[in-house]
Order: C-alpha cells, then structure tokens, then sequence
C-alpha cells in the first residue's frame, strides 16, 4: 500500500516533464510512470515462476482419499463454465477454476474445453 499526495495541483494531471497543455502539470510525480512501474513489479498472474503442481505430493493418481481420479473433459461456452463451477469470471474474462488459465471473454459466444485434472482443478484442453 502506498499513498501519494499531490497539493495543489487543481485540476491538473500529474504527468511529469514535457508538453501536455494546462491539463498537465510537471511540478510533481510522473503518476503514470508511478502506477505502471508498481502494477508491473507486483503482477501475480505474471511473476515467471512455473505454478506448482496442484497433486497431493504422491505419484498416484488420486484425489487424496484413496479413489482414482479420472480426468474429464467438458466443452462449452465460458460462460456455462462459469455458471457450473469449472471457471470464474474477472473483468468480464473467464479463468480456469484451479489453474487461473485465461479462456477468453465471458459470454456465451466463446466455446472452450476443459479438462478437470484433479479434484476441482480445471486446466484449458484436453486430458493428459
């Protein structure tokens, strides 16, 4: 969390240096440079790392109460996924319930398969 207090500024944007009218004001922080350099150093959804696996730890293929797990595939629009509990929706943007990945714009127009990998876990494509 950080603040920033620009005084005095009225009704001027908070640019930094160079031309940009009387809407502009270069006498305080470049605000948009501010925002994009926090919003790029703090983005979860892209930070390089590869996801964990979201297994149990052991090699079997089961869902942790001794059941094997079966790998199913559902194709639909992401809003139907959405509606079934396989995604969510952000921003009007469906994600993979489990593995965040992106399927698209939300609507009923937008047709994709997901493979539930594991209890609950829902990845793009088709099963392994």
């Amino acid at each position: 969390m950080s603040l920033i207090q620009n005084g005095g500024l009225g009704h001027n944007w908070p640019a930094g240096a160079g031309t940009g009218g009387s809407y502009i004001t270069a006498n305080s922080i470049d605000y948009p440079h501010y925002l994009a350099t926090y919003f790029f150093a703090n983005n979860r959804r892209v930070d390089g790392d590869t996801p964990e696996d979201p297994g149990n730890g052991d090699d079997d293929d089961d869902n942790g109460n001794g059941d094997d797990f079966t790998c199913t595939e559902t194709t639909g629009s992401t809003y139907a996924h959405v509606d079934a509990g396989r995604a969510y929706q952000n921003g009007g943007i469906a994600y993979a319930e489990g593995s965040g990945d992106d399927l698209g714009l939300w609507n009923t127009f937008n047709t994709v398969t997901l493979a539930e990998t594991g209890e609950d876990f829902y990845q793009e494509g088709s099963c392994p």
